[in-house]
């Protein structure tokens, strides 16, 4: 993979779209998402560079699993790395599973996420993805509110803030995240433009 990617602006639509062709094509969903992970991580690692602690954010979906596969890399890296998950892992299925698995086996410290749980480091936002529609519910508008709160660096995955792809406006501490940076895959780069 590149170092350096392409800069491109896609819409949530154009998004899926990419991740379907590049399946069909015969890339797999989990090399996808490890793509992904790995440019993210360097973005991180640019970004942030002793930072040292990685908090992540995940909820129930493959934008879950590219969470866990960061946090995968930043424990191997050496970095203290904890996951709070907002969806029971159990329940993940396919390819954010099997990253799951990956973050497991790699030592990252994985924990349900609680009202009081703390926020430190750097924080890595995976909790909805591009086939988020209406506003953030329990408890990831919660979730949403202590990342906004925290002051800390926040790195979004999918989405930067907002509750969806098609409006881009912030609607208030329910639905909307800050972001200093957002990474998308493929491209893992800042990638959504406004409109549809």
């Amino acid at each position: 993979m590149h170092d350096e990617l392409p800069f491109q602006l896609y819409s949530a639509q154009q998004v899926r779209d990419l991740d379907a062709q590049l399946i069909a094509g015969g890339l797999p969903g989990l090399e996808l998402m490890r793509r992904a992970a790995a440019a993210a991580w360097r973005s991180l690692r640019h970004g942030w560079p002793h930072a040292g602690t990685l908090c992540v954010l995940a909820g129930g979906g493959n934008n879950a699993g590219d969470g866990y596969l960061v946090a995968a890399l930043a424990r191997k890296a050496g970095w203290q790395a904890r996951v709070w998950h907002l969806a029971d892992p159990t329940g993940l299925q396919g390819d954010a599973a099997l990253a799951h698995a990956e973050a497991l086996a790699a030592g990252v410290d994985i924990q349900p996420w609680r009202a009081d749980a703390p926020l430190e480091g750097l924080v890595v936002d995976a909790l909805l993805g591009t086939g988020l529609k209406g506003a953030a519910r329990e408890p990831y508008a919660a979730a949403i509110e202590r990342i906004n709160a925290s002051e800390l660096p926040v790195v979004a995955i999918d989405l930067p803030f907002r509750t969806g792809c098609r409006h881009r406006r912030r609607r208030g501490p329910s639905g909307a995240r800050r972001s200093d940076y957002h990474l998308h895959r493929p491209q893992a780069r800042p990638v959504h433009r406004q409109g549809t």
